[in-house]
């Protein structure tokens, strides 16, 4: 469940980061999704609480693999959609 939580985290940590949007913006946006699955993991183990230290462990995870994330991002504007192997050989 964790590792699950992290990366439905990360994925909207990066979009912010890249787009230089706040983070808010982009959970009431395209990241909703995202923040709704993670609220609703935290909430069948009740541990809600834990939501701000998830995110500060997504922006962490985020910042450590930044360039890796910035490629894929580069990649997916010109080509929209990306294989595994694809993404593997941006890193």
């Amino acid at each position: 469940m964790e590792h699950s939580v992290l990366i439905a985290l990360a994925g909207p940590v990066a979009q912010a980061k890249y787009g230089k949007v706040s983070l808010a913006g982009v959970y009431c946006g395209p990241g909703s999704n995202d923040s709704e699955y993670v609220e609703q993991c935290l909430a069948d183990f009740d541990i809600c609480h834990l939501f701000d230290e998830f995110e500060r462990r997504a922006k962490a995870f985020v910042r450590r693999r930044w360039a890796s994330i910035v490629a894929v991002a580069n990649r997916l504007v010109l080509d929209r959609r990306l294989s595994y192997d694809q993404v593997r050989s941006l890193q």
